[in-house]
């Protein structure tokens, strides 16, 4: 879980600075509430900063795939030494691999609304990476000494893959909310932040559906909306709380199963012996 947040951390401390920076303004940038001389457009800065760690992350997997597993393959296979040979093959670790997906997923989550083709990429990226890490797998690398059980992995993987959905929904909505956008360039350059264009939109839809939106936007639909989908979670929390209690049940079950088929072997075994 320490790898989980220093490896997401490392994002956040980017965004963050990048937050710094945008928001830092002398008194002749407070009009536009931004830097605007250091960041005249900072959305496509926001997104070239993604755009670049999502190449560099595929460089990195590219790299040391090509100069790090392959060479160790070599050095394994045909030298006889026995520090090398201790060292071994290198082990396919299944977190820090699932680890490097939820890095790249969370790039794209965060960079997709500032440079629409990120995703694109990704996908293009993550194919590529795909048979990269297969022929890396199948003959570079040796299988896991440490064994995973589905369920709690699924759940792990999960959880971590939430960390970084909240680690990009965050500073989006925080952007698009509190950060004036871009007067240089830009779709929102008429607006005073990206969120504004949201009410002006809905503004021009008719009026029944306008009524339907602002229905849905307020409190009177949020809070029994809320109510019930914690009354769903509560319900599903408490149904797997009971499948796992009949789980126990049944293999406490089939093990005293096993017992009595024990002791009748035996009786049955000392019956036959006593005859």
């Amino acid at each position: 879980m320490r790898c989980v947040f220093v490896r997401l951390a490392n994002i956040g401390v980017l965004l963050f600075s990048l937050g710094t920076q945008i928001l830092t303004c002398a008194d002749k940038c407070k009009a536009c509430g931004y830097n605007h001389e250091l960041y005249p457009c900072w959305e496509s800065r926001v997104g070239q900063e993604m755009y670049k760690l999502m190449i560099f992350d595929f460089i990195i997997i590219f790299a040391e795939t090509v100069f790090v597993h392959f060479p160790r393959k070599l050095l394994v296979t045909y030298c006889s030494w026995k520090v090398i040979k201790w060292c071994g093959l290198q082990e396919f670790a299944i977190p820090e691999n699932v680890l490097e997906i939820v890095y790249g997923q969370t790039i794209c989550w965060i960079g997709a609304f500032y440079s629409p083709l990120l995703p694109a990429i990704a996908t293009i990226k993550y194919f590529i990476v795909f048979y990269i890490k297969k022929i890396s797998l199948m003959h570079t690398c040796r299988p896991s000494s440490r064994p995973f059980r589905a369920s709690s992995s699924n759940f792990f993987f999960l959880v971590v893959l939430l960390i970084g959905l909240v680690l990009a929904f965050i500073p989006l909505g925080l952007s698009m909310t509190h950060i004036n956008s871009s007067k240089a360039c830009g779709p929102f350059i008429n607006f005073n932040r990206i969120w504004d264009v949201v009410p002006h939109t809905i503004d021009g839809f008719p009026v029944a559906l306008r009524k339907v939106l602002y229905g849905i936007a307020s409190e009177a639909f949020a809070v029994p909306f809320f109510m019930v989908t914690c009354l769903i979670m509560f319900y599903f929390i408490a149904l797997a709380g009971a499948h796992k209690r009949v789980i126990v049940q049944l293999r406490e079950q089939l093990i005293m199963e096993s017992r009595d088929k024990l002791f009748l072997i035996r009786k049955l075994t000392e019956a036959q012996t006593h005859s």
